[in-house]
């Protein structure tokens, strides 16, 4: 048998192919592939079963194995084939076509951005659960998992405020694995880790294609139950208001341009977003007290030099600010050098309970949208202003 394949590969039959990392000539002799191996001075005959039946090894006259044979035959090839280089293949082409990943994960997932930032580092892809509003942290590694890319996502998803973590990759060791479905248990639900392997297979003369498998992945029913059981309604009443809050602004343009690893959910009501002229700056969206809903613009620590003067170049411009405020609605601006937070802002108040009827918690909810984006328009341009100013006298 030996002799019969080796007499037909030196006469130009078989194909180059690729298995586990391992590039030569194979014979395709009905459901099975044939190939050669070295041990030393010897050369043994190997063969692995294509499909789920066997039958007897037959070399039959005719059975070349040659390509134009092979329509039909599906083969997995090196993900390198497909995607040569990670950062420049895999992860931009991840990118324009989530949704393939998120048809896996059960998810409809919306591109954020590329290579976001996480301080000196850079996550590979942010993404946005759109029936949730949770963001997305995905790392890609084309390898063998190792702890390096473990840590890696940790700190992608915490710099990002993400509340799901993926880890994708051909291969996610057994302890990795593990290790993620552990991460699920002790975080009880409030951030969900994903392990997904990759692979490339090719159906006879097509290119290969991507398929995506789920290896790792919170318990459905312990996350329902820990939903059910471990959150007091009052913190899930919250909760299900922030995020509806954070739906209703992804309908609009607030979040252009503001870095989306800035934004912080605290859990109590509170919501804060990064401006875009700088990610000290924020906007504030909060249940708070008894009766207490506020929009705010928070412009950094109390007796910082820079917020003081910051804060009192914004202040000087208060008439012209509350006239653009009045213009559309009637709203009073607070301005507080330290409101107790140890920062210095401006605020506006209404009445508002997370304890208040469905309707009102709408209406609540609106109001926030609305002054939020507001906020956003009169104080984005003076705030990129003073700091350019500040940017000058500092050369």
């Amino acid at each position: 048998l030996l002799a019969a394949f080796l007499h037909r590969i030196s006469r130009g039959e078989g194909v180059e192919c690729c298995f586990f990392h391992r590039t030569q000539k194979y014979l395709f002799l009905g459901e099975y592939k044939y190939w050669a191996l070295q041990d030393g001075d010897e050369t043994i005959l190997n063969r692995a079963l294509l499909y789920k039946d066997r039958r007897d090894f037959v070399i039959q006259e005719g059975d070349t194995g040659k390509r134009e044979e092979l329509e039909e035959v599906t083969e997995e090839v090196d993900v390198r084939e497909l995607w040569p280089y990670e950062d420049r293949d895999f992860t931009p082409w991840l990118a324009n076509n989530l949704d393939i990943l998120g048809k896996e994960l059960g998810m409809e997932l919306e591109f954020v951005s590329l290579e976001e930032p996480v301080g000196p580092f850079y996550l590979d892809i942010l993404a946005k659960d759109v029936n949730s509003g949770t963001l997305v942290a995905i790392e890609n590694q084309l390898e063998w998992t190792d702890h390096s890319h473990l840590g890696q996502l940790l700190t992608y998803a915490a710099g990002c405020d993400a509340g799901l973590a993926v880890w994708i990759t051909p291969w996610l060791r057994n302890e990795h694995g593990e290790a993620l479905n552990q991460l699920n248990r002790w975080t009880n639900g409030s951030i969900k880790f994903y392990g997904v392997e990759v692979e490339a297979v090719r159906t006879g003369k097509s290119l290969p294609k991507p398929k995506f498998h789920l290896k790792a992945s919170p318990s459905e029913e312990y996350v329902k139950n820990h939903d059910a059981a471990d959150i007091s309604p009052h913190t899930s009443r919250l909760r299900d208001f922030s995020q509806e809050l954070r739906q209703n602004l992804w309908q609009t343009e607030f979040f252009d341009g503001i870095p989306v690893r800035r934004n912080y959910y605290y859990g109590n009501g509170i919501q804060e977003f990064a401006s875009m002229p700088n990610e000290d700056i924020h906007y504030r969206a909060s249940l708070e007290g008894r009766n207490d809903a506020w929009v705010s613009l928070y412009v950094g620590e109390t007796g910082d030099k820079r917020t003081e003067r910051i804060f009192g170049t914004l202040k000087k411009d208060n008439e012209q600010i509350q006239a653009s405020l009045d213009a559309t609605c009637n709203a009073e601006l607070q301005w507080m050098r330290d409101d107790g937070t140890g920062r210095s802002g401006v605020h506006i108040r209404r009445d508002g309970s997370i304890d208040d009827p469905p309707e009102k918690l709408e209406e609540i909810r609106a109001w926030m949208v609305e002054f939020l984006l507001k906020f956003r328009e009169i104080f984005e341009p003076r705030l990129e202003r003073i700091l350019s100013e500040i940017q000058g006298d500092d050369r």
